[in-house]
């Protein structure tokens, strides 16, 4: 699945540009006093301005598959702070069964973004840079519900099922994922709960 376009509401414009644009260098492709849009490497990332609170959304970029430890000292010499799990203070994180090895950050409007490095993709580089947003979480009611519903309407399906618990559900590649959690579920590695909020994706559909 490839995620082309990924729309996130904020209530600081000001805020997200300074963090995308100065901190993690993102070039900006459009801006107005309500909107503005970064090239995430093959993503559209845009940010609009709301004037009610906006719950802490989470997503992923994809990253070399070996570029973590320069990922790492690009956001430390952006003094850009990586989260702790709060019970093991641990700041890296290994996906054994998605092969993959994950560092998370806060944003400017304290969205959970995660650089997630996957053995299973084409870029072996271990040299960072941003390759595309490769997940956007979606928290729901019914998380089987939605996967049923997702999977009907574009034809992709569940990722690394055997794996995963009741109320967490990927659903795409490694390339894109879309993750549906059950309202209130933490957002890993956090404390903070999932709590829907509007987020407009734009992916590729698979042939039915």
């Amino acid at each position: 699945m490839k995620i082309h376009k990924v729309i996130l509401n904020t209530n600081d414009i000001i805020e997200q540009k300074e963090f995308y644009f100065e901190k993690l260098e993102l070039p900006i492709v459009e801006e107005t006093d309500f909107e503005i849009t970064f090239q995430a490497g093959e993503t559209l990332l845009t940010f609009q301005l709301v004037a009610y609170p906006v719950a802490a959304y989470h997503f992923a970029f994809n990253i070399p598959s070996k570029s973590l430890n320069d990922a790492k000292a690009f956001l430390d010499r952006q003094e850009i702070h990586l989260v702790e799990d709060p019970k093991t203070e641990e700041t890296e994180f290994r996906f054994e069964s998605w092969k993959a090895d994950a560092i998370y950050f806060y944003d400017g409007g304290q969205n959970i973004v995660e650089f997630i490095a996957r053995e299973n993709i084409s870029d072996h580089s271990d040299k960072f840079k941003i390759l595309n947003v490769s997940e956007i979480g979606v928290p729901v009611e019914d998380v089987v519900e939605a996967k049923k519903s997702f999977v009907q309407t574009y034809g992709y399906q569940e990722y690394d099922a055997e794996n995963t618990p009741e109320n967490f559900c990927a659903i795409g590649d490694e390339e894109g994922l879309i993750i549906f959690v059950s309202n209130e579920r933490p957002w890993f590695p956090t404390m903070i709960p999932a709590i829907n909020d509007e987020v407009e994706i734009e992916v590729d559909v698979e042939e039915l």
